[in-house]
């Protein structure tokens, strides 16, 4: 406490002054930095001989991918080839013209093998070299047993006369059962190398692409000597234990030694090995330890200067403080310090406060949203809510205790729990949770939930936690059902509508039929006419009630049934013939369309078979100026001055009136032998377009 008595007190030392503590340090340090040194020496000639390897190792891989790559695109190309309907049932000519167009891309014969092991056609095959004389190639029967595509070994092809490998895919009635035959396509190892060889390599580096025999299939640089040979002993005894790996001395063919990566293509079975000369390892590694050397000396000279200047400044610092009239800081290090550590504490303010705005801001879009957020933690089952998750089942969630599984199962409607449930043991293995549930509330009131989530795995794999959302659809589903009911309200009022419609069409033929009973002749067959023609409308507006649908109905349907229609309801007013029917596949046309053209084609039909002679065609086709229909006959035809707009029948008068009022034209076709009557529609927006999948 006093001060002036204890200016002139000297305090022996009790041990080393902090400026000695520091330069032993120093000294530690900078032994420590030379044995550092020498472990980085050691460690850098390892490092430097991993790199290597790691990179060999690495375009080894990239190469076996290469070959996958291009061996897949074969099968790809012969799959495309195999769906071709001309394989069932078999159609050679139609086979060999298909598989000639690829194989220029293929780079080789294209044949069809059976069970026997002989080939039943081949592209490659000449004169005198019958197809069936052509063995399937070797190994490819196995795709008779698997079902599956197969790639043969490197073999001598009895086609091109060269070396060549095969790879063969199924072909199977219809897509599906038991394997027929094999479509098969033999290609030059040169296409593989042509593939590798836009991978570049380092100048002095070999590749070479190794069959499942351990056979070189291709090597680059090219050296045709090697082709076909099998690879060194130590190489085949590698890839027999190993899918890819390093060997880090191996004699070449050509006596260079080198270091030698290999790795196996995963989907053919195949290999690449990636060869670079041990000298260049060498050279890598002597001039990482000079790069590690010089750099550890100079890190140590440098620590050894700084930590004697750093103790300097430091000694100087404190006695500096020590002193009875100390500068506020004294030391530019401690001064930055403090205004650092003020700075990082007006920082957190500021990020705690941007957060607790955030995290606010993030609930009210949430609740605005009715949008709910979860986690659950697969393992221990923890449970993890937003506020708005409380909210969507009904709770307060400043009341409500942390959620847990039994909790949730509580709220979840009973109906419902038992898929819900069975959905979140599915979520580890699927990856994905999605759902639509009922929750119950406290009040009794249930609620309509959309759940949606996604699966967070470990570095294993295995799944870890579950992340999703809950928004509240119930309003959707109100509407949904109101739909449903409106929907079923619709169906009763069309179904009374028919209902009243179809018995005024009756009563208007009864009554017909009924003065056509007394009638003269004439007048007789003038109502009885009349009442078909009622009959027939009848016909179509029951067609169309049964078989009505949004976007219409495929025309061959329809005229089939207006056909069979026909034949029933105009017997007793004309002569029933035989009526045909071709109409291209897929036409549709929109209901509004459907009626006019029923009715145009019922008038035509009862011409044909009131005045001409032999069976009557609908034919329906699409032409370039949009949907032809024509009815034709093979009676004496129409005279040579009957002009269709002159017609006073009500038949014609009446087709050409729908026709006119749809922008299309009536006309007759007088170069056909009988009489024929076409009827052209118009492309419209919608209309005549082919029928998608049902």
């Amino acid at each position: 406490m006093d001060g002036q008595g204890r200016g002139s007190t000297r305090h022996p030392r009790s041990g080393p002054s902090l400026r000695s503590r520091l330069l032993i340090l120093s000294a530690a340090v900078a032994l420590a930095l030379i044995a550092l040194a020498g472990v980085s020496v050691w460690q850098a000639y390892r490092t430097a001989q991993e790199r290597e390897e790691a990179r060999l190792l690495a375009t080894a891989r990239a190469q076996a991918d290469i070959v996958d790559q291009e061996i897949g695109r074969v099968e790809a190309l012969l799959r495309g080839l195999a769906t071709s309907p001309a394989l069932d049932p078999l159609d050679a000519e139609a086979v060999l013209a298909q598989a000639r167009q690829v194989t220029g891309e293929l780079g080789g014969p294209i044949g069809l093998g059976g069970r026997d092991g002989r080939q039943a056609l081949n592209t490659g095959a000449t004169p005198a070299t019958s197809a069936t004389d052509l063995p399937v190639p070797p190994g490819l029967e196995a795709v008779f047993a698997t079902g599956r595509a197969a790639i043969t070994d490197l073999f001598h092809s009895p086609v091109t006369g060269e070396p060549a490998i095969a790879v063969g895919v199924p072909v199977r009635h219809g897509g599906e059962g038991p394997v027929l035959r094999v479509l098969e396509g033999s290609f030059p190892p040169a296409r593989l190398a042509e593939a590798l060889g836009g991978q570049r390599l380092p100048s002095g580096w070999t590749t070479a692409v190794l069959d499942r025999a351990a056979t070189v299939v291709v090597r680059i640089p090219a050296e045709t000597a090697v082709i076909g040979r099998p690879a060194r002993l130590a190489v085949r005894e590698e890839l027999a234990s190993a899918a890819e790996g390093i060997i880090p001395h191996l004699e070449l063919y050509d006596g260079t030694l080198a270091v030698v990566a290999f790795a196996r293509a995963p989907a053919s079975g195949y290999a690449a090995a990636v060869a670079m000369p041990a000298r260049e390892l060498s050279a890598a590694r002597w001039a990482a330890l000079l790069r590690t050397g010089a750099a550890g000396l100079a890190i140590g000279l440098l620590g050894l200067g700084m930590t004697g200047l750093l103790a300097r400044r430091i000694a100087q610092g404190l006695r500096d403080l020590g002193g009875p009239a100390a500068p506020p800081a004294g030391l530019q290090e401690l001064d930055e310090l403090g205004a650092r550590l003020t700075a990082a504490a007006s920082q957190r303010d500021s990020a705690e406060a941007a957060l607790r705005e955030r995290s606010e801001w993030l609930e009210a879009s949430q609740s605005a949203a009715k949008l709910g957020t979860w986690e659950w933690d697969v393992a221990s089952g923890a449970m993890r809510w937003s506020d708005q998750q409380y909210r969507l089942l009904g709770f307060d969630p400043s009341k409500a205790g942390a959620p847990d599984h039994e909790f949730w199962r509580s709220r979840v409607h009973p109906e419902d729990l038992p898929r819900v449930e069975a959905a979140g043991q599915e979520a580890p293995c699927s990856g994905k949770f999605e759902i639509e549930y009922r929750v119950v509330l406290p009040d009794g009131g249930t609620r309509w939930l959309a759940a949606r989530a996604v699966v967070q795995r470990d570095a294993t794999g295995q799944a870890r936690r579950l992340l999703g959302v809950n928004m509240d659809i119930t309003e959707r589903h109100a509407l949904e059902e109101e739909r449903e009911k409106l929907l079923r309200m619709k169906d009763l009022l069309m179904g009374e509508m028919n209902h009243r419609v179809k018995n005024s069409l009756q009563l208007v033929q009864g009554v017909l039929l009924m003065q056509a009973r007394g009638a003269p002749p004439e007048v007789a067959a003038a109502l009885r006419e009349a009442a078909a023609r009622v009959l027939t409308v009848a016909v179509l507006h029951r067609r169309l009630y049964e078989e009505e649908t949004q976007d219409g109905m495929t025309l061959d349907a329809y005229l089939s049934g207006l056909a069979e229609d026909l034949r029933g309801s105009l017997t007793g007013i004309a002569p029933v013939r035989e009526i045909r029917l071709r109409v291209e596949p897929g036409l549709r046309l929109p209901v509004g369309q459907l009626a006019p053209l029923g009715l145009v084609v019922t008038e035509l039909v009862t011409n044909a078979l009131k005045h001409g002679a032999g069976p009557v065609t609908i034919t329906c086709r699409r032409g370039p100026e949009g949907l032809e229909l024509a009815v034709e006959d093979e009676g004496p035809g129409f005279p040579p001055d009957f002009d269709p707009a002159r017609a006073r029948g009500l038949g014609m008068r009446l087709s050409l009136g729908l026709a006119r009022h749809h922008h299309g034209r009536l006309e007759i076709d007088r170069s056909a032998p009988g009489g024929r009557v076409v009827l052209t529609l118009p492309d419209v927006a919608g209309d005549a377009a082919p029928a998608g999948p049902a």
